[in-house]
């Protein structure tokens, strides 16, 4: 345990380090599966993590969504506006802001 804290340490220090911010997006795997909880994993992982077993590594280590969120996605994808729709009620809503500011200035003027 106690090789397992001084691991955890450096490797907090070595992240700090303005010199390997690479590694901050670096992705890190387990090397087995352990039951048990492992304060270590549940300190790096900042508490979202206990342990890394058969329970866990398939929703952590997906590679593709849920079948079902993955429709979900294109179901709000299709129900969108289209940008052209979008960029019209943008450029309205411009207008009515500028002309607004403009009534503002004149009263303060």
């Amino acid at each position: 345990m106690l090789r397992n804290l001084r691991t955890f340490e450096f490797f907090q220090l070595f992240i700090a380090a303005t010199y390997s911010t690479h590694v901050s997006n670096t992705s890190c795997y387990p090397l087995f599966l352990n039951p048990e909880r492992d304060e270590t994993i549940f300190r790096l992982t900042e508490g979202r993590v206990p342990c890394v077993n058969h329970e866990v590594v398939p929703d952590y280590f997906r590679t593709k969504p849920d079948p079902a969120v993955e429709a979900l996605e294109k179901e709000m994808e299709g129900a969108a506006p289209s940008n052209a729709d979008s960029q019209q009620q943008a450029n309205k809503l411009n207008s009515v802001c500028d002309k607004l500011l403009e009534k503002v200035q004149c009263k303060i003027s």
